[in-house]
């Protein structure tokens, strides 16, 4: 499970490269790449850049505000999508 206030790392084996607002991930071990677009490649600078999950979620850099955008989190503060919980759309202001 993943709580707001766990911080996000590049695992050592994965190189991530940015290019032109996108970017690419590669695991060294696996050999698999994922490409992420802007938003994605935002996300992950945010994630991996800030010191919690909580405060990338709070980030209004670029103007846009998720008043909906994460499910709200169960009592104990974790987000589990096994018990069916789901990411909201973000709404622009």
């Amino acid at each position: 499970m993943v709580s707001f206030t766990d911080r996000a790392a590049t695992p050592a084996n994965v190189l991530v490269r940015i290019l032109d607002r996108e970017s690419v991930l590669l695991n060294l071990e696996t050999e698999q790449y994922f490409g992420l677009d802007e938003t994605g490649t935002r996300m992950w600078q945010l994630v991996t850049g800030l010191p919690n999950i909580e405060a990338a979620y709070q980030d209004d850099a670029r103007g846009v505000r998720c008043r909906a955008g994460i499910a709200p989190l169960p009592p104990d503060g974790t987000f589990n999508p096994a018990r069916g919980q789901r990411l909201a759309p973000c709404n622009p202001c």
